[in-house]
């Protein structure tokens, strides 16, 4: 299985998502992880819950 399959799979990362790129930055204080996630283009997503607020961008 590839490193990305099993972190996908701890995250619970499901299809339409995919974990595609991951980075961990150990010269950051404290360290970073990046992650990258992409959906294939005309996928199908799950309405959002109105609880859940999109992330500000960065």
């Amino acid at each position: 299985m590839h490193s990305n399959e099993i972190l996908a799979l701890g995250l619970g990362i499901e299809p339409p998502w995919r974990l595609v790129d991951q980075r961990l930055d150990t010269e950051a204080s404290p360290h970073v992880l990046h992650l990258t996630v992409a959906a294939d283009r005309g996928a199908a997503f799950a309405r959002r819950h109105p609880r859940i607020r999109p992330a500000a961008a960065p």
